[in-house]
């Protein structure tokens, strides 16, 4: 039984909704609501709590920050990371700093409750395990992990300067090395029959072997990515060169294929001093660990010397990609979206590999457009259901294979309600694909009715009974939600960004700007460029 639960979330809809759901899973539990990370941890400092759920972004304090200070200072609290989708990238950085559960946005019942149940059950065992060691061998184990405790607190970049705090517990570190991220699960033969993945012989070799490339305290297990069944551990290689390291970890792979157990890794360059960029040395590993989407049935080694030229390089061209998909969409063609899905991910595999979040990230919000797309225009259940879905497949999605087989299956149930719903696509769908396609343009409630041929006035009331709001509130809300969009992801100056969402005078739209997120254009830029940074 939970006896008090946090809640930090700066939207209110959000908040409430998420207060009332965990109220009606665990009526008896306190639920208390905050707007901030500042409130939340007051509130833990003042009254204690078993359970912290969190967003990323918030004002005063944000997730992260609140996440760092919450697992640094009462370590027995449970923490859930509430995330949408598009946060998710930056979001293991949280996993590092002690999330131990996650709900991506929007959720529903059946998964918070899910979720609840896990940290509970997870809480009981650690308050019996309590009780078997007692208070002596609890303080003493406390001690003897002290210095892998702080390495961790390093690799989630708790401080500027690592070395300045406690500088005489990693004499060793203080030389040339190379740190290496690995990921390792049972190749899919072998698990099939095993629910669990790998067998505790297999775990237990594969651990020697690790530890005698990197011995403790610089062998450490981190936190579970998307896949349950999968292991993640950082070796700390000081006084290892890349090559020597990139050596030892292939002969590894090729040892770990014969023993059927898929091993993946990702090194980073090699640093004279490598305590003082132990955190920099750590995200050059998991970016280069990060192109194992692109072999998801055979484990490799990847160096980050290697794939950084690939990282911040553009992506291939996918704009008549996504023109025939939205065409063929249109017309529920499935046999031509599986033709022309096919043939993308063809190219995305050739040549030199792509940024693997990039090529995520611009598949998946194609699809999650197209279904939103759909809004009021098939039941709203259906869309819910739908939506929620696409989020959810993304977001556990780890490779190349596995972003395409999503996206075709979310397309098969798209056509599925194209053709069960004929009807609902009609002129308001196309107005709707018009607005969103010229948002920088000057459009008319005529400039629409000449587009599909009906008087202004019935389509007016067709928009209103298709849409629920009118012409004029739905353009506003296309616009705002581009500007929003604009101005977290690129560098456009504001008076660009208003030119292209079709504001032809900058102080109308500062003002409709901060009546529809209630802050200035600059400082949401602020908000969500800090965020991204996490």
């Amino acid at each position: 039984m939970l006896s008090r639960i946090i809640v930090a979330d700066d939207e209110g809809i959000q908040r409430k909704v998420l207060s009332d759901v965990l109220k009606q899973i665990l009526p008896e539990t306190e639920v208390v609501a905050c707007s901030n990370g500042e409130e939340a941890y007051a509130e833990i400092e003042q009254g204690g709590g078993e359970v912290l759920l969190t967003d990323i972004c918030m004002p005063e304090m944000d997730g992260i920050e609140l996440i760092e200070k919450v697992s640094e200072n009462y370590p027995r609290i449970k923490i859930i990371l509430i995330s949408a989708y598009q946060e998710f990238e930056y979001a293991r950085s949280a996993i590092r700093y002690g999330a131990v559960e996650y709900l991506i946005k929007p959720f529903r019942i059946r998964d918070a409750r899910e979720v609840l149940e896990r940290v509970s059950r997870s809480l009981d065992q650690e308050r019996e395990q309590e009780q078997k060691l007692g208070h002596y061998d609890c303080i003493l184990e406390e001690r003897e992990s002290v210095r892998q405790k702080d390495i961790l607190k390093r690799l989630a970049a708790g401080c500027d300067s690592p070395a300045a705090v406690c500088p005489e517990l990693f004499p060793e570190l203080r030389q040339t090395g190379v740190v290496a991220v690995i990921r390792w699960k049972s190749s899919e033969g072998h698990a099939a029959g095993r629910r669990e993945g790998l067998s505790a012989r297999q775990q237990n070799f594969l651990e020697q072997q690790l530890r005698v490339i990197s011995t403790d305290p610089f062998f450490l297990k981190l936190e579970q990515g998307i896949d349950k069944k999968e292991h993640r551990a950082a070796l700390l290689l000081p006084g290892k060169a890349e090559e020597e390291a990139f050596q030892c970890l292939n002969r590894l792979e090729q040892e770990m294929k014969q023993r059927d157990i898929l091993f993946w890794g990702g090194i980073s360059d090699g640093h004279s001093n490598l305590l003082d960029v132990l955190s920099d040395a750590v995200k050059e590993a998991e970016d280069a660990l990060a192109f194992c989407f692109y072999t998801p049935e055979a484990g490799r080694i990847f160096a980050y010397k290697k794939v950084e030229k690939n990282l911040d390089a553009p992506i291939k061209p996918m704009t008549v990609f996504e023109k025939e998909l939205k065409d063929m969409l249109h017309r529920g063609a499935m046999e031509k979206l599986t033709e022309i899905l096919e043939r993308q991910k063809k190219v995305l595999a050739e040549g030199s590999a792509q940024n693997p979040g990039k090529v995520r990230h611009r598949i998946s919000s194609l699809l999650v457009s197209e279904i939103k797309g759909l809004e009021g225009m098939i039941p709203q259940k259906d869309f819910d259901l739908l939506l929620n879905e696409a989020y959810e497949r993304y977001a556990q999605c780890d490779s190349l294979d596995g972003l395409f087989d999503i996206s075709r299956e979310l397309l098969v149930s798209m056509c599925g309600q194209v053709r069960k719903a004929p009807d609902t696509y009609d002129a308001v769908e196309s107005c709707v694909m018009y607005m969103k396609q010229h948002l920088e343009e000057e459009i008319s409630l005529q400039t629409l009715a000449d587009l599909v041929h009906f008087h202004p006035n019935y389509l007016s009331g067709q928009i209103k009974n298709k849409l629920g709001v009118s012409f004029s509130v739905y353009l506003l809300k296309l616009r705002m939600e581009r500007a929003g969009e604009l101005l977290a992801t690129t560098d456009y100056k504001v008076a660009e960004v208003a030119e292209r969402c079709g504001f032809r005078d900058g102080s109308y739209f500062n003002r409709v700007f901060r009546r529809e997120y209630q802050m200035a254009p600059e400082q949401y830029r602020k908000v969500h460029t800090l965020c991204r940074k996490q």
